[in-house]
C-alpha cells in the first residue's frame, strides 16, 4: 500500500509541472515517466502517456525518445 500511495504522489508531481513544460526532450522525459509510473497502477493510462511521449518525439525528431516510449 505505501508503494502504491508513494507512486500515486510521484505522479501527480509530473502531472502538476507538466503544463509549464515546453516541448522538448525534457518534457519527453516526463511523459515517458508519467507512462511508466502508470504501468502497475493503470495500464491504459500508462499507454495513453506513452502515446503522447510517442508523439512529442516524432515531432522533435528524438530517435531516442521515441525507443524510450516504444518500451
Amino acid at each position: 500500500m505505501f508503494a502504491q500511495t508513494s507512486e500515486t504522489a510521484h505522479i501527480d508531481s509530473l502531472i502538476k509541472v507538466l503544463p509549464g513544460l515546453k516541448d522538448d526532450s525534457n518534457k519527453a522525459y516526463v511523459l515517458y515517466d508519467l507512462s511508466y509510473s502508470h504501468f502497475s497502477i493503470n495500464a491504459d493510462e500508462g499507454i495513453k502517456w506513452g502515446q503522447e511521449c510517442i508523439a512529442l518525439s516524432r515531432k522533435l525528431g528524438w530517435e531516442k525518445g521515441l525507443a524510450f516510449a516504444n518500451r
